[in-house]
C-alpha cells in the first residue's frame, strides 16, 4: 500500500511468518495466517512480463482502439437517407391496366 510505505507487504510476511513459528495458533488460524502470508507475498514480489505478456498487451490495446473508431465512425457519419432501399413500399403510384378477355 502507498499509504504505508512500498516495504509494507515485505514487513507484514516477516511478521506474519513468525507469528506462524511460534506455534500456539489452531488450525484455523494457522489456515487464515497462511492464506494472509500468500496474498501478501503477492504484492511483495513484483512480476517480471516476458514477450509473450507484452504482445498480448499490445494487441488488446489494439483491438480496443479500433472497436472505439469503429463506434465513433458509426456514429459521427451521417446514414445516407436518400436511397432507394429506404423508400417506403407505396411511395410511387401504381398505374392500373385495364386487361380485356
Amino acid at each position: 500500500s502507498l499509504e504505508y510505505g512500498i516495504e509494507y507487504s515485505s514487513r507484514h510476511v516477516v511478521r506474519m511468518e513468525n507469528t506462524l513459528q511460534t506455534g500456539n495458533l489452531t488450525p484455523a488460524e494457522y489456515h487464515e495466517l497462511q492464506q494472509k502470508i500468500a496474498i501478501l507475498k503477492s504484492f511483495s514480489q513484483p512480476k517480471t512480463l516476458t514477450a509473450e505478456d507484452d504482445k498480448k498487451i499490445y494487441t488488446h490495446v489494439a483491438l480496443h482502439i479500433g472497436l472505439i473508431v469503429a463506434a465513433l465512425i458509426l456514429i459521427l457519419l451521417p446514414a445516407d437517407r436518400n436511397s432507394e432501399e429506404d423508400e417506403e413500399p407505396f411511395d410511387t403510384p401504381v398505374i392500373a391496366k385495364v386487361i380485356d378477355d
